[in-house]
């Protein structure tokens, strides 16, 4: 995998946990 593509995963995951967690807390 590419670097540019590992980031895109990695910013998408924590897109995903990071809307999870508000998601949560409202």
């Amino acid at each position: 995998a590419t670097q540019q593509n590992i980031k895109a995963l990695a910013s998408s995951l924590a897109g995903q946990q990071y809307w999870t967690i508000q998601g949560q807390q409202i």
